[in-house]
């Protein structure tokens, strides 16, 4: 099927446009870890999506350069400015872009290993990180260099990339053997073989991960609520000191316990920043309260307010990791799922053309929308303050909380005292102090 000027003339510009989108949101990615170089360049994780963010660069400047670098005079092509030497480069980068959908599923590797299975950062870094580099090194350029050699990259439609030359040639797969195609016979197998396959592969091993992390945080969850709500229960019925089954610890060791679940939960969301987006998602409050009540012991009515706020924050905690999981596993479908329905029809003959819009509008989006799931956290924090601050300025007071969780409202600033003694600053500094020293304990 041949499309019409003008629709030639859509699917020839929106890459233009979509491409630089994701230019500039991985740049972005990359210039955040670059900015805190010293500290970030130190996790498994920074290193991960500073690989991914440049590939994505390299790879949506090809796609973004869409039907310019199709050789002169290719018939029913808008803008064909290139030459068969710049249609090859082309098509060489948009097959290595199967780098970034592999990065996605090493990264969401890495969180199952870190929270699920509690491996360390450095046997991380030993074990496994270095094999997912080369894994996506081998298989981006193996594939890529396949096609080189091969002969594979020729006019595409939206760019170039695996085809047969001519274009619209018969292949022989589909035609008993017997081809008309001059370069490139059975093409559209190798896309699917080389490409779409390894694709799907991450998408669904994201989506998996994504499914295992989410339920090791709900068990984690449970676990964790079972032994608050049980010291909330001896503190207030017994006046005792309750104990885990089979063991002899504390009240304070089952507190701990407790803490330093939470604490590994909040490393484990999602938002792929465990430094900034854990603050970012509010858990320094969440922190801070678990702080407060090992301090001291609560009075008769303070562990039940306290307890009712951790089950909800705890709750929250595991919603946040779900949806953000979920965010990821969307950007994938929202990016692939149009390229994958447009080939899938090409393997059976047909150019749907709102199909081709989509898959050219997606595709080179994968940057930018990688880069908002990454950021959302912070947008979040954000939200949470504009809310909180919008809530304190409508009561035009002073909230003052007492150690009993009470509080009255006075005066007019709009400030919020607290008789703990400790500013916020300090109290999440001593949460880090302490989530280092249950860190070495657990690991």
């Amino acid at each position: 099927m041949s499309f019409t000027y003008t629709q030639a003339k859509v699917l020839s510009i929106i890459p233009h446009v979509t491409g630089c989108f994701s230019v500039a949101g991985s740049s972005c990615i990359i210039y955040e870890v670059l900015r805190d170089f010293k500290t970030k360049w130190r996790k498994p994780y920074h290193r991960l999506l500073f690989g991914m963010a440049c590939y994505d660069v390299v790879c949506s400047i090809a796609f973004g350069l869409s039907t310019w670098p199709i050789p002169r005079g290719s018939p029913g092509v808008y803008a064909p400015l290139g030459t068969v030497g710049t249609c090859t480069a082309q098509g060489f980068f948009v097959q290595a872009s199967i780098a970034v959908p592999l990065y996605n599923l090493c990264l969401s590797i890495y969180y199952l290993l870190k929270v699920k299975f509690s491996v360390n950062e450095r046997i991380i870094r030993r074990k496994y990180e270095t094999w997912m580099h080369v894994f996506i090194m081998f298989l981006a350029f193996g594939t890529a260099f396949v096609g080189l050699g091969m002969g594979w990259y020729h006019d595409s439609t939206l760019w170039c990339w695996f085809n047969g030359s001519p274009k619209g040639c018969k292949q022989s797969w589909r035609n008993d053997g017997v081809t008309t195609c001059e370069q490139g016979d059975n093409t559209q197998i190798f896309r699917w073989a080389f490409y779409y396959a390894w694709l799907w592969f991450a998408i669904a091993g994201t989506m998996l991960n994504m499914f295992l992390l989410w339920r090791a945080v709900k068990k984690e969850e449970k676990n964790s609520v079972r032994w608050t709500m049980n010291y909330m229960s001896a503190s207030q019925f017994g006046g005792g000191i309750p104990y885990r089954q089979g063991s002899g610890a504390s009240s304070r060791s089952s507190l701990q316990f407790v803490m330093s679940s939470i604490r590994r939960l909040g490393s484990a969301r999602p938002s792929l920043d465990a430094d900034a987006d854990a603050d970012a998602e509010g858990d320094g409050e969440l922190d801070s309260e678990f702080a407060d009540n090992t301090a001291a012991a609560p009075s008769s009515s303070a562990p039940n307010r306290r307890a009712a706020s951790q089950g909800q924050s705890k709750n929250r905690l595991s919603n946040m990791v779900m949806w953000q999981a979920f965010r990821y596993v969307l950007a994938f479908w929202i990016t692939w799922l149009f390229g994958s329905l447009n080939r899938l029809l090409q393997l059976a003959g047909y150019n749907i053309f709102w199909v081709m819009v989509l898959h050219s509008f997606f595709v080179p989006m994968q940057g930018f929308f990688n880069f908002l799931v990454y950021k959302y956290p912070r947008f979040y924090r954000w939200r949470k303050k504009r809310q909180k601050a919008k809530k304190t300025r409508s009561s035009g007071g002073v909230i003052i909380t007492d150690d009993e969780g009470t509080g009255a409202a006075s005066g007019s600033h709009g400030a919020k005292l607290s008789n703990g003694g400790a500013s916020n600053d300090e109290s999440r500094k001593s949460d880090d102090v302490f989530i280092e020293d249950e860190t070495r304990t657990h690991s």
